[in-house]
């Protein structure tokens, strides 16, 4: 997987792979470029698959909704889409029917830390109340306990 993902890049939608000797075997430079092509391959290869769940049917729809489809997300780096899902009562509701509370609360917790560590800019980006003060955890976590005190 990785080893593969650092070595292609796409070019007009066809796999190409790179030639050791084209940056005079530069290992620090290849090395670079190694990383950036998974980076750019794991982000275009989550969106794909978020793309095909949201246009195909699911065999087991709550077995991804609630343990996958937040990571695609986030590694998709679909910020936006991954927060709203994350709060949202759908994942709540998949989350503890799969899960039941303690699990699928740790398990949100858990997509919580995962999008925090993400590589983006968390002022752009709004998981919180309007006012856009509450960090995402305590969001998601109040988010959580409004659901089920409701």
């Amino acid at each position: 997987g990785k080893w593969f993902s650092s070595k292609v890049d796409c070019v007009s939608k066809a796999l190409t792979r790179h030639n050791k000797g084209a940056f005079n075997e530069d290992k620090e430079f290849l090395s670079q470029i190694g990383e950036l092509n998974l980076k750019k391959n794991t982000i275009e290869w989550n969106k794909m698959i978020v793309k095909r769940c949201h246009t195909h049917p699911l065999k087991d729809e709550d077995v991804f909704l609630s343990n996958w489809l937040s990571i695609h997300l986030i590694n998709a780096e679909m910020f936006e889409e991954a927060s709203k899902f994350l709060k949202s009562q759908e994942m709540y509701i998949h989350q503890f029917k799969l899960n039941g509370i303690e699990n699928g609360t740790f398990a949100m917790v858990t997509f919580i830390k995962l999008f925090k560590n993400a590589s983006v800019d968390h002022s752009a980006i709004s998981i919180a109340d309007n006012r856009g003060t509450a960090s995402p955890m305590i969001s998601v976590i109040s988010s959580i306990r409004n659901f089920l005190c409701a």
